[in-house]
């Protein structure tokens, strides 16, 4: 059996390819379940497509999965690339019909807004929960009525969804990471990679879909998985890591586990970096005695979601932080020599001109504060399913489709398209809801600030970072 994974672009572009290069990180989700495949398959019959680190158009991808012929394909898609899905499903091969097997945040949400296209039944199955225990079960020939975790039409149109059980327990999976394109690299002396520690997030963002999916569950790898998988990597050679969990640094004893990891591998600052996630509320409690730890360790760039300057929104946020806390935690990084990205959310729900004003400057305080040791990621607000975020919109009339568009530069003069282009390099999701084919913030949807004067303050943040 031949199986192919893809990574479903976020957008459909061009028939020759995007022709933009974006940093993209490795479809991890993916990777563990190719590397659970190939224990039943054999390497050799397992690929993996990275359609959005490639920018592959949707008839490349079709080229490809045609030249591949494989016997089950794997997909991941998302609220914001769902419309992209429904696309390549209009052109696929008739002869993959009954072969493909979707996953992904818009499978465990949304899973009947799949059937609602498949017209012709080219879906197998749907996964309603970790991907890489479902494809063991499947490869290991479990019947579909028999298979936890998934949703499937039957014969007589009836959809089934079998029972679901939580069954997160990553610590003993091997990743191959030889499935990816972008893993791995040389860039600015270092070698790198990215890891994964944990599943899910113990809070309550109002604009996260994460605590839905994982059942309002936190899942942690073991102490002794981490080691067992940083030894790995450095013999690969890799001497920098991105962590790439929703919650990395969540707790002291963590942080503690982690250090102790790295002193018992000899690896610190003189020959390692990391990149980590926290959260704002976590770190501000931590005592130097730990920042100094982490420092000394390596931790090169912290990244935290700072989100917005207007107390109101951040409440708004379900965020559990304060303008204070922020600053308590740049401080610290200031103080041990650690690099800041921070993520902001700007068009929020209800959120208005003067919100946006304070976003700003913070912004600018906080550029003046720490010069070029920080840098925004600033994004439009989006209410995806299955978020208390999905429901505040929707309480005001406006149902937000599974379509989504980069902001459109044609409306604009010359001068602004130039801002708007660095904004789109800023980051890779500047994707905006959109009616009519006009991109619709939500603050407009819920009687804040208009479209325009979110786009502006995107640009403006963009340029003071």
């Amino acid at each position: 059996m031949k199986f192919l994974l893809v990574n479903l672009p976020l957008d459909i572009y061009p028939a020759n390819n995007r022709i933009e290069i974006y940093n993209t990180m490795p479809p991890y989700g993916l990777g563990y379940i190719a590397s659970v495949s190939e224990v039943f398959l054999g390497k050799e019959n397992v690929k993996l497509i990275d359609a959005e680190y490639r920018g592959l158009s949707l008839e490349n991808i079709n080229k490809e999965i045609v030249d591949y012929n494989p016997d089950i394909i794997g997909i991941n898609v998302s609220s914001a690339n769902f419309f992209v899905f429904e696309s390549l499903l209009n052109n696929i091969s008739q002869k993959y019909l009954g072969k493909i097997i979707v996953g992904g945040p818009h499978a465990i949400i949304c899973p009947n807004d799949f059937f609602k296209i498949d017209k012709q039944g080219f879906i197998n199955f749907i996964c309603l929960g970790e991907g890489e225990f479902v494809f063991k079960q499947f490869f290991e020939g479990y019947e579909k009525r028999n298979i936890e975790n998934i949703c499937y039409k039957d014969v007589d149109g009836t959809i089934v969804s079998n029972p679901k059980k939580t069954i997160v327990d990553f610590n003993n999976i091997y990743i191959d990471r030889s499935v990816f394109q972008n893993d791995l690299i040389f860039k600015d002396g270092y070698k790198k990679s990215y890891m994964v520690t944990s599943r899910g997030c113990p809070n309550y963002c109002s604009f996260c879909a994460a605590p839905y999916i994982y059942g309002h569950n936190f899942f942690l790898r073991s102490k002794e998985s981490l080691l067992k998988e940083l030894v790995h990597l450095k013999s690969l050679g890799v001497n920098h890591i991105r962590f790439i969990d929703d919650l990395f640094l969540c707790s002291n004893k963590r942080i503690q586990d982690f250090i102790s990891i790295l002193s018992e591998l000899n690896l610190s600052k003189s020959n390692f970096s990391f990149e980590a996630t926290g959260r704002v509320d976590i770190l501000s409690q931590l005592d130097d005695n730990i920042w100094k730890l982490l420092s000394g360790y390596g931790l090169d760039e912290l990244e935290i979601g700072i989100e917005s300057g207007s107390q109101r929104i951040l409440n708004l946020m379900n965020k559990h932080i304060s303008i204070n806390n922020i600053f308590t935690v740049i401080e610290k990084c200031l103080k041990y020599h650690v690099k800041i990205k921070c993520f902001i959310i700007c068009g929020y729900y209800t959120e208005t001109v003067y919100d946006l004003e304070k976003t700003i400057a913070l912004c600018k305080s906080l550029k003046h504060f720490c010069k070029n040791l920080i840098r925004f990621s600033a994004t439009p607000a989006k209410a995806y399913p299955g978020t208390l975020l999905f429901d505040q919109i929707t309480s005001c009339g406006y149902i937000p489709s599974q379509e989504y568009m980069y902001i459109d530069l044609s409306q604009y003069s010359c001068e602004e398209k130039e801002k708007l282009d660095l904004l789109k390099a800023r980051t890779r999701y500047n994707a905006v809801h959109k009616n009519s084919q006009l991109p619709l913030l939500l603050s407009e949807i819920s009687g804040g600030a208009d479209s325009l004067s979110v786009i502006q303050a995107l640009i403006e943040i963009a340029l003071i970072s």
